[in-house]
């Protein structure tokens, strides 16, 4: 066997002995057998060598041979489990990013609850700003009291995104600025993270 195919071999035993939790225990059957604690073989290198080792030695290996058809199919395997942490690479960062979309709408939503001094801007340049009271904040549309005595809704994220309605208070105003952001992509947000689940279903058996 050429040294590199040697040594694939070795990487492959370990990788699928820590995957499969195999020989689990293993160091503390020979603390025991030592009667002390040993070196902690955290790689897998010892398990490896030990395994290669028995099947040398007991023959083990008799009648294992290599099909080229096997070594095709087993390059394919690798090329698709690589693509298959490119994917779940990506697919936890969209996660990543959608759980700090849902956070931000949190924090937003909190802000903006019944009862809270907020002022509005109407639509158009140069349109008047008022104050007013939420009365209402539920199933994405948020109602607002205005000190005349009117009242208006509009749908929430949308006039929070685009500056229509703010907070009155400084303190919780300048806390919203770090959602805007994260707010105004909410749909590329949503959008990215299916695509990345949709790429990702069919190699999620690679990993």
């Amino acid at each position: 066997m050429k040294l590199k195919n040697y040594y694939r071999m070795c990487d492959q035993l370990a990788e699928t002995i820590e995957k499969q939790k195999l020989l689990a225990g293993m160091e503390i059957v020979r603390d025991k057998a030592a009667g002390k604690e040993i070196y902690k073989d955290k790689s897998g290198h010892i398990q490896v060598v030990d395994i290669i080792y028995c099947a040398s030695t007991y023959n083990l290996f008799e009648g294992a041979t290599l099909n080229p058809l096997a070594l095709k199919e087993w390059k394919i395997f690798l090329e698709k489990q690589a693509e298959a942490k490119v994917r779940l690479e990506k697919l936890k960062r969209e996660r990543e990013k959608k759980k700090k979309l849902d956070e931000a709408i949190g924090k937003t939503e909190k802000i903006f609850c019944v009862g809270e001094k907020i002022y509005y801007k109407s639509f158009g340049k140069g349109a008047p700003v008022q104050n007013g009271t939420i009365v209402k904040n539920e199933n994405g549309v948020i109602e607002i009291s205005f000190e005349d005595g009117n009242k208006k809704s509009a749908g929430f994220l949308n006039v929070v995104v685009n500056g229509y309605i703010g907070p009155q208070d400084e303190q919780e105003a300048a806390g919203l600025a770090s959602s805007i952001e994260l707010l105004k992509n909410r749909s590329m947000i949503k959008t990215n993270l299916e695509t990345a689940e949709r790429e990702f279903a069919p190699y999620s058996d690679y990993i």
